[in-house]
């Protein structure tokens, strides 16, 4: 038996007890219980789309608590779910085949429920570090076998962040949109191949209240027991306990890879798994495209075409829809076509990745609009920032290390720390909310004024 340690606390019953104006009472002694888990996998069957005739492979993961005395579930039965899983229809659906450069490239995932009962899909909940939905994985590769880079490449590591989920009934399916733009810099025509990826992330565990049930200590079982949602009761007041909680610690037993990695190509998954959980894919599909140049006259109609549609009455929809997903892309875009119409989003209403998507363009533009805007979160997206265009904002933000908004200040001396390895006249360590003050940014600025002028012209931004 595999054996993997997983330190992660899946639920805690906290109390807060009230506190009396003369004294606090003790806080809750903490119980850890063990949470031992299988997954198992049920593999759907595939689902052919009806534009490309591309089959999306599905799979999906059913995770169960076990005994650790027998290592046996403590619920093995198959109807854990509120419809038949063999009723449900997967699918990765792009619109089109051929794309001009710069062009939205939209994939739609549907999901359709066949049989009777209802179906919850799990969104979110791996979105803090990027803003995108780190579920799922968008990786492009041209006909020459070089991989499209992530514009947010090198990826280093995943977080949390909201999470929910949406229903699907009975023949009502659902959609849910995702720009290929925010996973994959696409800055030139020719034949690519695209892969869609979905990973399991559902945290219900079958027989997870039994688990807790035996895994309760002996001695607090005479005068605890665990309610049908699982709050930890005091037989005495017959009210959630005020003296113990429960800490939940997952162990993952038997956590075998997704049967779809017999779907996938050798070389796609070993990629995918650089910087994603390749091994726990619950969908999979893998299209075809062809990206062209484009002439002026058909840019030129691109341009028209996504502003009318963009600017048109359409309803929001949850999950995202096409016109969320379209904007995304265009903000993440790497070609100059769609800047106009950043601008006026900028000018009005704008939103942190607006300013994201501007940074990580090649193009003077783009950095030109960034220095333009009167928003900390422009300079905050410098982060972002093309390695070729950092040494063209550096003497702005030596400028603005002196303005009289506080985060304005705080985040262009933290941009030329990283970016230079420098610090001037800093009595503090990392970046601090309100730091520098204004006296200490007038202090610095004229060092960093001398610096940049001796080191301006064989500068090179130090790796993030």
């Amino acid at each position: 038996m595999r054996t993997k340690l997983l330190m992660i606390i899946l639920s805690t019953i906290m109390v807060s007890p009230p506190v009396a104006a003369e004294q606090e009472r003790e806080k809750p002694h903490e119980i850890s219980v063990d949470l031992h888990i299988r997954a198992e996998w049920l593999k759907l069957a595939p689902v052919t789309d009806d534009v490309n005739r591309v089959a999306t492979w599905s799979a999906q993961r059913i995770l169960r608590a076990l005994d650790p005395k027998t290592w046996e579930p403590y619920d093995d039965s198959q109807n854990v779910f509120p419809c038949d899983l063999r009723d449900l229809r997967r699918t990765f659906h792009i619109e089109k085949n051929e794309f001009l450069l710069g062009e939205p490239i939209l994939v739609e995932f549907r999901i359709k429920l066949e049989g009777q009962g209802t179906w919850r899909e799990r969104i979110g909940g791996n979105s803090r570090a990027r803003g995108r939905d780190d579920n799922f994985l968008f990786l492009m590769r041209r006909k020459d076998g070089r991989w499209v880079r992530d514009p947010y490449g090198p990826i280093q590591y995943y977080m949390g962040g909201i999470s929910s989920s949406y229903t699907v009934e009975q023949n009502q399916p659902k959609s849910y949109w995702h720009p290929v733009q925010r996973w994959c810099a696409v800055n030139r025509p020719g034949e690519y191949d695209l892969y869609c990826f979905q990973s399991a992330h559902e945290d219900t565990v079958v027989g997870q209240h039994e688990s807790r049930i035996a895994g309760l200590p002996k001695k607090m079982k005479e005068d605890h027991f665990l309610n049908g949602d699982g709050t930890l009761i005091d037989s005495r007041t017959g009210k959630r306990s005020e003296r113990y909680s429960i800490i939940l610690t997952w162990r993952r037993q038997e956590w075998d890879a997704s049967p779809l990695m017999e779907d996938i190509p050798t070389e796609v998954a070993e990629y995918a798994a650089k910087s994603w959980g390749v091994e726990s894919t619950a969908d999979f599909a893998h299209f075809r495209v062809i990206i062209k140049k484009g002439s002026k006259v058909q840019r030129d109609s691109m341009l028209a075409h996504w502003t009318k549609f963009l600017e048109g009455n359409h309803r929001q929809e949850w999950p995202t829809g096409r016109r969320d997903a379209a904007r995304q892309a265009i903000r993440f875009s790497q070609q100059d076509d769609f800047l106009p119409l950043i601008e006026n989003w900028i000018a009005t209403a704008s939103q942190p990745s607006d300013f994201h998507g501007l940074a990580m363009r090649p193009s003077r533009k783009a950095t030109a609009m960034l220095l333009k805007a009167p928003n900390p979160n422009a300079i905050a997206a410098m982060r972002y920032l093309h390695p070729d265009r950092v040494p063209d904002v550096i003497s702005q933000l030596i400028i603005w290390l002196t303005h009289e908004n506080d985060r304005v200040r705080t985040e262009a001396e933290a941009r030329l720390r990283i970016w230079t390895g420098q610090g001037f006249h800093r009595n503090w360590k990392g970046s601090r909310r309100q730091r520098p003050t204004p006296e200490e940014a007038r202090e610095m600025q004229p060092a960093w004024k001398e610096w940049w002028q001796k080191n301006k012209k064989d500068f090179k931004p130090k790796k993030r």
